[in-house]
């Protein structure tokens, strides 16, 4: 499996040192903006995670370098594994590469106690998030191909942005529907009560669970459509 990460990242070199950088911009672009916290860190992260998945497997498809690996005395299965492997160190290393810039430039600071628990529990929500996204793209290329999945993954982000961009008025008719000019409901406030008491570091590592378990679904996922794949 070492030999199969290594060959991504081999022939991504050129392409993750570009992308690397584009990340690296945006972080000083982020930092400039006053987001002094571990959103300056964890946008740029994603930029060069998800750039180097969709140009890893679309020149993987493109060379065909999936046909000769599957030729080889390979499972299916370690190729799939390797190719997760490799995310999650490129995802590792961009974060603490940035990470450390930004503590090393003052960007980021973890010395209070309120600094290290925000940061973290930033951290455990766009771990989260994009634990979700990734999870539904590798399986999606390994399922139909590069290019189907890019279309559908183009309509997905589409309809976040749609969704995002209409929350407002989805909000205002929530508002218009239900009076809260006297408080949330009764139910909704015991919740709420009861979520409050949860200690935030259970909230961290309850989120950091969720995002290596969805990442664990989806690599199990990838590997049952790469093995019933036969249009390769």
């Amino acid at each position: 499996m070492k030999q199969l990460i290594l060959k991504d990242f081999a022939i991504q070199r050129r392409s993750a040192y570009m992308f690397f950088a584009m990340g690296l911009l945006f972080f000083f672009y982020m930092t400039a903006m006053d987001q002094h916290n571990m959103i300056s860190v964890m946008m740029p992260v994603f930029v060069i995670v998800y750039s180097f998945i969709n140009r890893s497997m679309h020149e993987d498809e493109k060379n065909h370098a999936t046909r000769l690996l599957i030729c080889l005395p390979v499972p299916r299965a370690t190729l799939v594994k390797a190719k997760y492997a490799s995310v999650v160190l490129l995802a590792l290393g961009s974060t603490a590469v940035l990470s450390l810039i930004g503590i090393v430039g003052g960007a980021l600071s973890f010395e209070t106690h309120e600094d290290r628990v925000v940061n973290l529990l930033i951290a455990a929500v766009v771990t989260c998030c994009y634990s979700l996204l990734v999870s539904i793209l590798i399986p999606m290329v390994y399922k139909m191909g590069v290019a189907k999945a890019q279309v559908y993954n183009r309509f997905f982000f589409m309809g976040l942005i749609l969704l995002g961009g209409s929350s407002g008025a989805i909000l205002s008719a929530v508002r218009s529907r239900f009076d809260f000019s006297a408080g949330p409901p009764a139910w909704l406030q015991r919740i709420w009560d009861a979520l409050e008491k949860i200690s935030p570091y259970v909230w961290i590592i309850g989120l950091f669970c969720l995002a290596v378990l969805m990442f664990l679904v989806s690599l199990r996922l990838s590997i049952r459509y790469f093995e019933k794949r036969e249009d390769l």
